[in-house]
């Protein structure tokens, strides 16, 4: 029989192991995902803006984004029809009093291909509806994998707002960094 001690030793290792598989799959997920989206004929980055080579927080296999290893170990893979278009890198300020952080990410879109032009053409005013509602949050709204479930909900609807009548799908963090 174990005793008391052993039990709460035993629950101890226990929340440790979990966090640190995720951190390893997250991190095996994230490479992943940059290599299956790198392609040998890449746009140079904009003025300013630094490539997408760098590593985020290897949350992209978490947050189900394409090319992560899916549950089963397959590939996930934008809807038949649907076409993944690049909003680019954005460097935001984030609210907050005295820390001074800024959060880098960079984003996809999902939709039905009919409207990939309709989306590239409004590209503007949907990068300024995103840098408008990310600029509103703190690090500590941010935080967790809830924060930025929030973030992407938040974002969905101000970028389909923005793409009007263009309908999105989905949003994909392809790197979420915060300095």
């Amino acid at each position: 029989m174990e005793t008391e001690a052993e039990t709460k030793k035993s629950a101890g290792r226990k929340a440790l192991i979990f966090p640190l598989v995720a951190l390893l799959l997250g991190g095996g997920g994230g490479f992943g995902a940059a290599w299956f989206f790198a392609s040998p004929g890449e746009a140079a980055p904009a003025d300013g803006e630094e490539g997408a080579a760098e590593a985020g927080d290897g949350e992209a296999a978490a947050a189900g984004e394409p090319g992560a290893p899916a549950a089963g170990g397959e590939l996930a893979a934008p809807a038949v029809g649907s076409a993944v278009t690049s909003l680019g890198t954005f460097t935001v300020n984030l609210r907050g009093g005295g820390g001074g952080r800024v959060l880098r990410i960079e984003v996809q879109v999902e939709g039905p291909t009919a409207q990939a032009e309709t989306v590239a053409a409004k590209t503007a005013q949907i990068r300024d509806s995103i840098i408008t509602a990310v600029s509103d949050y703190t690090w500590g709204e941010l935080e967790g994998a809830g924060g930025k479930t929030r973030l992407r909900d938040e974002l969905l609807a101000r970028v389909n707002g923005a793409a009007s009548p263009s309908q999105i799908e989905r949003i994909y963090f392809t790197q979420f960094v915060v300095q």
